[in-house]
């Protein structure tokens, strides 16, 4: 039985009817880049935050809303920015309802043309932000964008200085995590690639031994370690007898491929069960050394200029596969994801850590996101704004659906 169900058809247009007129408020009332209001104690920065600390009194009405933010947030995922497009978009459509229009099921939403984005629109955007949140974050993100560069990446990290800044870090990135809470620069570092599950210490007891008789650093990335191998490489690190660091490359659909271009990232020799190599037959003095690997518990970033020229030749590859028609956009997205991974420039936007960073850090990666969208999915102009197309795509199709979930359910305004 559908929540709705247990409301008389009275009270659920009456609380449908309260419910547009609170959020309609909300929403044209709210600056979604300023401090809007304290709620329990907790400071609201945004209008995304301000709409989900939002409490209707009705039951009927909270659960009327939580139908509306399904839609939305599933837009947003589609588009930046489409969250407040599609309740703003779903409560027209609801208040045209009340008046007599009914909106069809099957109703064709209007046809978007979208054109290239330019340089000018990109501009147009971070001015936009920098009017309604701080001159300093439009200078912050038009250095980043410079210095990151066509398929750069930029990261957003909390500084412990009162002062922002932004940092060019020469390095590939890629999504892992440390196989303990670790953030840490290991520099002429050896490296170790392995396919797979080291289950046994005496699989790599030769490395430990020679990494230990050399006095070096070693970073080892496999796909997974048993806890006993683990316990002993935490123990050793934590007293300082020895320096292997493990990371942990994930096999999931994201991290498939993710080994291998670590690999060639790195200039190691992929030992992998699928060609029948063994853990214990690699050599210690064949392994390259590294310039620098930079490890958070997330990712790592990887400085090694030796396989400048291989990475250039890997990346060519990739992107001639992701332009054949027969990739789907789900695979098209991985082969993205991977080549800003083997992108050698990453940048580090640090913000200073007090009761601004939220507000700001979001309104960046919010503008990031945007100017993705906007190179990946083209530009319209909507009311007299430019927006990505996927945006507001986005908004009008879970508009739709929204409105026509509720109006099937009998939700009206009256």
């Amino acid at each position: 039985m559908n929540h709705l169900e247990v409301h008389n058809q009275q009270s659920v247009n009456a609380a449908l009817k309260s419910l547009v007129t609170k959020l309609d408020n909300l929403i044209n009332n709210v600056n979604s880049d300023v401090l809007v209001e304290s709620h329990k104690n907790v400071l609201l920065h945004t209008k995304l935050q301000a709409i989900f600390n939002f409490k209707p009194g009705e039951a009927a009405e909270q659960h009327l809303l939580e139908i509306i933010l399904n839609h939305a947030m599933a837009a947003e995922k589609l588009g930046p920015g489409a969250f407040d497009e599609t309740i703003r978009m779903t409560l027209e459509l609801l208040k045209q309802s009340g008046k007599g229009f009914q909106q069809s099921n099957n109703q064709k939403l209007e046809t978007t043309v979208s054109s290239l984005a330019t340089e000018t629109d990109v501009q147009k955007l971070i001015d936009g932000v920098v009017s309604k949140i701080d001159v300093k974050v439009g200078s912050i993100l038009r250095e980043a964008l410079n210095l990151s560069g066509f398929g750069g990446r930029i990261l957003i990290e909390k500084s412990t200085t009162p002062v922002s800044s932004v940092e060019l870090t020469r390095g590939y990135t890629f999504e892992t995590t440390s196989a303990w809470q670790l953030s840490t620069r290991l520099d002429d570092v050896r490296a170790f690639v392995i396919d797979g599950y080291v289950e046994q210490v005496s699989e790599i007891h030769h490395l430990l031994q020679a990494a230990s008789d050399a006095k070096e650093t070693a970073i080892l990335f496999v796909r997974g370690l048993s806890n006993d191998v683990l316990h002993t490489l935490r123990v050793n690190y934590d007293r300082g007898t020895l320096k292997m660091v493990p990371i942990i490359v994930k096999f999931d659909l994201d991290g498939i491929n993710t080994v291998n271009d670590i690999a060639i990232a790195t200039g190691c020799d992929l030992i992998s069960s699928n060609k029948g190599d063994l853990i214990n037959s690699i050599k210690y003095e064949s392994a390259p050394r590294l310039k620098s690997v930079i490890v958070y518990p997330n990712k790592v970033v990887i400085h090694h200029d030796v396989t400048a020229k291989s990475v250039a030749v890997h990346v060519a590859n990739l992107r001639k596969k992701r332009t054949e028609p027969s990739v789907v956009d789900d695979v098209g997205n991985l082969y993205d994801k991977r080549i800003r991974s083997l992108s050698p420039n990453h940048v580090v936007i640090r913000l200073p850590d007090n009761k601004d960073y939220v507000r700001l850090s979001q309104a960046i990666d919010v503008t990031l996101r945007t100017i993705k969208a906007m190179i990946d999915h083209g530009v319209i102009n909507h009311n007299g704004t430019v927006m990505p197309a996927s945006t507001k795509i986005a908004a009008e199709v879970h508009s739709s659906r929204c409105h026509s979930t509720l109006i099937n359910l009998g939700a009206i305004i009256v």
